[in-house]
């Protein structure tokens, strides 16, 4: 598999390079709705990002459909938000 390291000082893993169709993540700080709004917003805002599943509390989530993982890496930082890849 492909690997992008734009991301990496703050993944702590490699992003892969390639679209995929779902993305786990973990390590979110993600402690109320506000937050779980804010990533959500984030998370939505990225091409090809069709779903996720974020719920406040849970610093663990998923998200789906067809979209380049370092997009939604990206939009989590800008956001204020660090996450780190489940491989």
């Amino acid at each position: 598999m492909k690997t992008s390291n734009v991301n990496e000082a703050y993944v702590g893993k490699k992003v892969p390079a390639s679209r995929v169709s779902r993305l786990k993540l973990h390590g979110v700080h993600n402690c109320c709705g506000p937050c779980c709004d804010a990533i959500s917003a984030a998370v939505r805002s990225v091409e090809g990002v069709t779903g996720e599943t974020a719920e406040p509390g849970e610093s663990r989530f998923e998200v789906i459909g067809d979209f380049s993982p370092s997009d939604v890496i990206d939009a989590l930082h800008r956001a204020g938000f660090h996450a780190e890849i489940d491989q």
